[in-house]
């Protein structure tokens, strides 16, 4: 790929590029490595969908995928009107499948969400900062409440009684749902969030402390989405179980604690969408339980979220409406 410098017809190759492409590469390696330790160790075997024990809860299982991901769009949508903007629902689907679209390629399972705020940076030219910070809060939101589900999982297991190694399982989901409540807690009080914009540039401050003083005003609105947040992650958590069950893998709270942290190791940028990392993790977890198939499970509800989320493509052919705004409250430029 070339770029054009200003006032010349000479392409010249980035050493940016060059370097992205590189470590793209070799994050692909990674996954690739991941998959192929699965593969060889016996812990992906992919005979057990050739005798799964039902076809219909593997098709209903791709129904409730396709439910998880349409339902996000509201989210998003509500938190959009927050801030003052106007975005109408179709433009907002197509954004949200672009960035299913775009995380098959970008590091993480939360790279998806860089391409989204490209789009709504684009959409909404003169309030960049507020469209971008719907986006990032989406993903806290939607994170916090998806471990929020596994907490409660993980404390149903510790008073039923457990192994001390699984009980280790459950004090991380425990402490990684306590660093996302402290996180969000510090972003929205007052006080702490003033800290938190002196770390960026000067130029974002002032918008991005309105966009904050937004949020803390409707918390009451925030608190109505974070309790839809965890209807949209039971429904995600639901496609899991049901695979789970197709494979032959008995649905327990030890399922439902697994899978959140499956998506979380998902969500560290190691490979793109974090192929391979949640494969690994889900394998481990599962077996920890003494449930099987759990990297063979996580792949087949990756391989339908991809069957599903390549319409999002489309949006690249037509990429230029990415840049035509919608009439908003807010016309600040940022």
């Amino acid at each position: 790929m070339t770029i054009i410098l200003e006032n010349t017809n000479e392409p010249v190759e980035t050493g940016d590029l060059i370097r992205r492409r590189v470590l793209f590469a070799a994050k692909l390696v990674v996954a690739a490595g991941l998959l192929s330790w699965l593969f060889t160790s016996g812990r992906l075997d992919f005979s057990v969908l050739a005798r799964a024990e039902s076809y219909v809860l593997l098709a209903i299982a791709g129904l409730v995928t396709l439910a998880s991901m349409l339902v996000l769009v509201w989210r998003w949508v509500w938190l959009i009107r927050i801030q003052g903007l106007s975005i109408p629902t179709w433009t907002a689907m197509r954004f949200t499948w672009f960035g299913f679209f775009a995380n098959m390629f970008l590091p993480g399972a939360a790279g998806g969400d860089l391409a989204k705020a490209y789009a709504a940076c684009k959409h909404q030219p003169d309030a960049k900062t507020r469209a971008v910070s719907t986006v990032f809060m989406d993903r806290i939101i939607g994170l916090h409440s998806l471990l929020f589900i596994g907490l409660l999982a993980g404390l149903c297991i510790l008073s039923s009684g457990c192994s001390s190694r699984q009980a280790g399982v459950v004090w991380l989901a425990i402490l990684c749902f306590a660093i996302a409540s402290a996180g969000l807690f510090l972003l929205l009080w007052r006080a702490s969030g003033g800290l938190v914009l002196r770390v960026l540039p000067g130029r974002f401050r002032s918008t991005l402390s309105d966009s904050l003083g937004l949020y803390r005003q409707s918390w009451r609105k925030l608190l109505a989405i974070w309790l839809y947040s965890g209807f949209c992650n039971a429904l995600a958590i639901a496609a899991y179980v049901l695979v789970a069950a197709a494979l032959g893998t008995q649905a327990t709270f030890s399922l439902v604690l697994a899978i959140p942290l499956v998506i979380l190791a998902m969500s560290l940028p190691i490979s793109p969408g974090g192929l391979g990392v949640g494969e690994v993790v889900g394998s481990e977890l599962f077996a920890e339980f003494g449930l099987s198939n759990g990297g063979l499970v996580v792949l087949v509800v990756r391989l339908s979220i991809i069957a599903l989320a390549t319409p999002g493509a489309l949006t690249i052919f037509g990429s230029s409406s990415l840049s035509r705004p919608v009439e908003g409250k807010c016309t600040r430029k940022t």
